[in-house]
């Protein structure tokens, strides 16, 4: 459920800066509700198609290993750009918390050890019978996935930049200046709204 709601914001979010395609309507929230409704249920109609396409047993283990491998990495890399964050916006207004930064250290540190030790052998059990589908292919194919996705990330946020000259993250820079231009009373009315 979380992968559901926290996925259907990103694309949301994705689909609002324009890195995906559609993402005028992916950047859309319902008029009611204020949920991204067009990002939710392609979330939604994804999570059906992974929970009753494969066969139960080994083959829908092996998809959620798949999920469980990529994420100890990205928690790993979000906590690291909190410290690259801290270190180049060190007073920034709009920061609600701030994250201490031993903490941000340790949870960095162990999500990424906990990514690698996916690729450790399990220890055997005595009367439990052997997986078919070796202990490293999950951990192996989540590494490969995510170093191919590598691949059109490069091409769409490079590539295509120098042949057609569109700035897909120029708007970083033009928000962080405006955010250091912030005073206080700048932020309470944006809390206020």
């Amino acid at each position: 459920m979380s992968e559901l709601f926290g996925g259907g914001r990103l694309m949301y979010t994705a689909g609002k800066t324009g890195f995906v395609p559609y993402g005028e309507m992916l950047g859309q929230v319902h008029s009611k509700f204020g949920t991204p409704v067009y990002a939710l249920c392609i979330m939604w109609a994804l999570s059906i198609i992974f929970l009753f396409a494969p066969p139960p047993g080994q083959a829908f283990d092996l998809l959620v290993d798949l999920v469980q491998e990529g994420m100890w990495y990205f928690y790993a890399l979000t906590a690291f750009g909190v410290l690259v964050l801290r270190k180049r916006l060190p007073r920034y207004v709009m920061r609600r918390y701030r994250s201490p930064v031993w903490l941000a250290c340790v949870f960095g540190a162990l999500s990424f050890v906990l990514g690698v030790l996916q690729f450790y052998p399990p220890a055997r059990v005595p009367g439990k019978e052997e997986p078919s589908v070796p202990y490293f292919l999950a951990p192996l194919l989540g590494v490969s996935f995510m170093a191919l996705c590598a691949v059109p990330w490069y091409l769409r946020m490079y590539r295509y930049v120098d042949r057609t000259g569109i700035q897909l993250l120029s708007w970083i820079g033009e928000e962080e200046q405006h955010v250091l231009q912030m005073t206080e009373a700048d932020v309470r009315h944006l809390s206020a709204q």
